[in-house]
């Protein structure tokens, strides 16, 4: 069907299906016909000043805008060199980025020795007995750790261990007690990987 756009006056031809309700002859010519209307009125564009090269740059009014281009977006945060506060390794960080530690493990060990005793939140007056103290340290947790995956956690009385469907609470027990041995503690030879059945088998007390 040939029809006539009611901006251009040029001749077009609709499919009989859509004629009905055609008006224009392309996108185009739609689009202008709405420039002044009330609800349609063409954007305004501004000037500013580009935060990264301090160059002007012409956009749109309603986009705040900040950089004049995707090259100086990528250039808004550079990489700095900065010297780990706990061991003086150097690395690289965001220069926004108030970053200390060259690692989360230098970041533990340092907020450890710093929030000790007195200074910890949770600091009641050092009323914690010794022995449950001994047994909350990272040391104690290593010892713990390095015991289990010796023994591919696995308990080495019975041979249970996490899979296919089983869930096995394993417990690192001391060959040597606790109580009676200070000195080795922490040795790995003298830790051994229990389940908890197998381990209370092993003490006249219950956990």
């Amino acid at each position: 069907m040939k029809l006539i756009c009611e901006y251009c006056k040029t001749e077009y031809t609709k499919p009989l299906s859509v004629a009905i309700n055609s008006k224009f002859c392309c996108r185009k010519c739609k689009d202008l016909s709405q420039v002044g209307k009330t609800g349609n009125r063409p954007k305004k564009r501004m000037i500013s000043v580009c935060k990264t090269c301090g160059e002007n740059f012409e956009h749109w009014e309603g986009r705040s805008a900040k950089y004049c281009s995707r090259n100086c977006w990528n250039k808004r945060n550079p990489n700095v060199l900065r010297e780990c506060l706990l061991c003086g390794k150097e690395f690289f960080t965001y220069k926004s980025v108030n970053k200390l530690y060259c690692s989360n493990k230098c970041y533990n060990i340092h907020q450890r020795d710093i929030m000790k005793n007195e200074n910890s939140p949770f600091w009641k007056g050092g009323i914690t007995k010794q022995n449950k103290l001994d047994r909350t340290r990272a040391e104690y947790r290593e010892w713990r750790e390095s015991v289990f995956v010796r023994d591919n956690y696995t308990c080495q009385k019975c041979g249970k261990k996490n899979g296919n469907g089983y869930r096995v609470y394993l417990q690192a027990h001391h060959k040597e007690k606790w109580s009676d041995n200070k000195e080795k503690r922490f040795d790995i030879d003298n830790g051994i990987t229990l389940c908890k059945d197998c381990h209370l088998l092993e003490h006249t007390h219950k956990f």
